[in-house]
């Protein structure tokens, strides 16, 4: 069984958004540097920084690097930002 996307001249690009935890990011980085996903990895894009996804003794960051793809960390607020339904009272 053999998964096909598209041709090869297009590979579709992607980021990743990675949560809490590294696990399913240190998956995809495995696959991705053994060539078995059909895309290219432009970048890792998390709420939670390098530090804290990365306590697998540096994989993360060491894979990143070597294979070229940036992390971009978008730090968030613990306050729960209101919306506007729920100033309405509607949520």
């Amino acid at each position: 069984f053999k998964l096909q996307f598209g041709t090869q001249e297009h590979v579709p690009r992607i980021a990743v958004l990675a949560g809490p935890t590294a696990h399913c990011l240190i998956d995809l980085l495995q696959r991705y540097q053994a060539g078995t996903l059909p895309v290219r990895i432009t970048a890792v894009i998390s709420n939670h920084s390098l530090d804290k996804l990365d306590h697998n003794n540096g994989y993360v960051k060491g894979a990143l690097e070597s294979l070229k793809i940036p992390f971009h960390h978008f730090a968030t607020s613990s306050k729960p930002t209101p919306t506007p339904a729920a100033e309405d009272g509607l949520c």
